[in-house]
């Protein structure tokens, strides 16, 4: 069982992971063929080097200044649904995105990540208007 504690250093690696835009830090959470669906319809990110893939392909090369927080984290057994809040400065779009998400984890017995799915909203805003939801 899997337990809140353990749970919020996860993601407190996982916020500084994507806050500093660090692809060497994320996959220090996952366990080595972990899966990462970042939308609940497309392939998952396999393994260190596809979640290292991703991360760099849009982490670091897209995004900047990132603010992440975690509003509550919720457990039953080995499983975490974490309610969290984003935004960040998307580059290619050149406007500012901010996420409302619920995080799911599954948590191995060595304490990395298996599966991380996210279901998440999205407002996008250019001088504090909507330019897409």
């Amino acid at each position: 069982m899997v337990d809140k504690r353990q749970v919020a250093t996860l993601l407190s690696i996982y916020k500084r992971a994507w806050e500093k835009q660090d692809p060497e830090l994320i996959i220090t959470i996952f366990a080595p063929r972990a899966r990462y669906y970042e939308r609940a319809f497309q392939k998952p990110f396999t393994g260190h080097k596809g979640i290292q893939k991703y991360w760099v392909e849009n982490v670091v090369k897209k995004q900047k200044d990132i603010h992440f927080e975690v509003e509550s984290i919720h457990i039953v057994e080995n499983i975490a649904f974490v309610d969290w809040t984003a935004h960040f400065y998307s580059k290619p779009n050149k406007y500012i995105i901010k996420l409302k998400a619920i995080m799911e984890l599954t948590i191995d017995h060595n304490g990395k990540i298996v599966t991380l799915k996210e279901y998440w909203h999205s407002l996008h805003l250019r001088n504090n208007k909507i330019v897409h939801k």
